[in-house]
């Protein structure tokens, strides 16, 4: 069934690919991964792809109930509210370095 090769696409190659992402030193997840799938912990990261992030990890859990997508998402969640949101001025952040602070100008 097309359901079932989905779900084995879903949680054997996309999720486990998203999930290398997850940065636990600086917080958020890794901004930039190249063609060949290196991974560069020092580049930028932007609000944009933490929402999509976000917005991936919440459905996958709606939709297979794994806890560890939740905390994923939550993971996402936190780093938008802690360093994405300009909370003087209003708005957002669109980008910040890799330890999740503004960069110098």
């Amino acid at each position: 069934m097309i359901i079932e090769e989905v779900k084995k696409e879903l949680t054997g190659h996309i999720i486990p690919f998203w999930n290398k992402l997850r940065d636990d030193e600086n917080g958020g997840f890794y901004g930039f991964m190249s063609y060949d799938l290196k991974l560069d912990k020092q580049a930028d990261k932007g609000v944009i792809l933490h929402a999509r992030i976000l917005w991936f990890y919440s459905k996958a859990y709606i939709t297979l109930g794994d806890k560890t997508l939740l905390d994923n998402a939550r993971h996402a969640y936190e780093f938008i509210k802690n360093h994405c949101i300009d909370y003087e001025y209003g708005g957002v952040y669109w980008m910040m370095n890799y330890k999740a602070s503004l960069p110098t100008l």
